[in-house]
């Protein structure tokens, strides 16, 4: 899957549960991963790092209410 950061951000503007387990949203301050049905406030974009799978989010930790890196098998 090919990620355009312009799609990718509007998708997790829009929290579009199709992308759920197939978009990653590393959110470089506060160093967490997050998937794009989020409920929390969506970061600025320039703020964001997008991936296809939750492994390659590397090091950010899960938010607090998710288990982004167990939402799929990866």
């Amino acid at each position: 899957m090919s990620l355009d950061p312009g799609q990718s951000h509007r998708a997790l503007i829009a929290r579009d549960t199709r992308l759920d387990g197939l978009l990653f949203v590393g959110v470089e301050s506060p160093g967490i991963d997050r998937r794009p049905v989020c409920p929390a406030r969506t970061p600025a974009r320039g703020r964001c790092l997008f991936f296809a799978r939750a492994a390659a989010a590397g090091p950010w930790r899960a938010w607090r209410a998710w288990r982004a890196h167990a939402a799929i098998h990866l």
